[in-house]
């Protein structure tokens, strides 16, 4: 089961994106920008396994006390042209891999305008492979 999102969003909870099995892909590439803003809710959760793909320019993702993008074993995830605001305590992007299975995680043009906590927070435990690639990544 995939479950996907408008191109404009102004909610309490967040956007998921959710994999039940290998083979389910979302790929995301709005005619517009991407805009997703939350009050106390994730931004964006990725939770694998699958292949997720955002893309589009100007795409934003604003939190006031959550955290702005949490991807969980994310097998195959790419964002593109992405900015993440987020405000307390909050990180602006968490990434967690602890499964065996091999995982593999992008991340082009994206830029951490604020964060309260950590701009990007990797955390890998698994025995699965693991590769994160950053390609002008700003955390400002």
């Amino acid at each position: 089961m995939m479950v996907c999102c408008l191109n404009r969003l102004s909610q309490v909870d967040h956007q998921h994106f959710q994999s039940n099995g290998s083979g389910n892909t979302v790929d995301f590439n709005p005619t517009g920008q991407l805009d997703i803003d939350t009050t106390s809710g994730t931004g964006i959760v990725i939770n694998g396994p699958g292949t997720v793909t955002i893309e589009g320019a100007g795409n934003t993702v604003d939190s006031t006390t959550g955290v702005g993008i949490d991807m969980t074993n994310a097998e195959n995830t790419t964002i593109n042209n992405m900015t993440v605001n987020t405000a307390a305590a909050a990180n602006a992007i968490n990434i967690t891999h602890n499964n065996a299975a091999v995982s593999v995680v992008t991340l082009n043009n994206v830029t951490v305008a604020s964060a309260g906590g950590i701009g990007v927070n990797i955390s890998a435990n698994g025995s699965g492979e693991f590769d994160i690639r950053m390609d002008n990544v700003d955390i400002g």
